[in-house]
């Protein structure tokens, strides 16, 4: 049996890897951010919350359905990244994730990007590159 959160997980997984996220560097002289080559960060993904609502199956008895989900959805860089561009395009075109109930995935899935934490090293100098924690909101359609 298939599970949508299994599902979720898995596309978010795969949406952190693809980005597109770049390197940000300085200029030595004037000190100002440029942008550099197109890196990869390191996914982690859990959920971290639900959102339940009466089923409309059945209104006599007391029944409800699943009908959202909240991710942490973390990318770790080993350098400064430059995070716009992802975060751009996901807004643009919140990614969808059709139902599929021959395996028992019956909801479709809009992925929203709700919230994000950013922490980024020091110029020139950071032990760690940037990190960012974004909470996604996974709303899901019985249609």
């Amino acid at each position: 049996m298939a599970y949508d959160r299994l599902r979720i997980q898995s596309a978010l997984i795969d949406l952190g890897r693809a980005g597109p996220f770049y390197e940000v560097t300085y200029d030595p002289d004037t000190k100002k951010p440029e942008v550099g080559a197109a890196i990869t960060p390191t996914v982690y993904v859990n959920e971290i919350g639900a959102q339940f609502t009466e089923a409309e199956v059945n209104r006599r008895s007391l029944k409800q359905d699943r009908n959202g989900w909240l991710f942490s959805l973390m990318l770790t860089f080993d350098g400064e990244a430059l995070l716009e561009a992802f975060e751009k395009a996901w807004c643009e075109n919140p990614p969808k994730l059709a139902r599929d109930a021959v395996n028992g995935l019956n909801h479709n899935v809009i992925l929203l990007l709700t919230q994000a934490a950013y922490s980024h090293p020091i110029q020139h100098d950071g032990p760690h590159g940037t990190q960012v924690t974004y909470t996604v909101e996974a709303d899901l359609s019985p249609n």
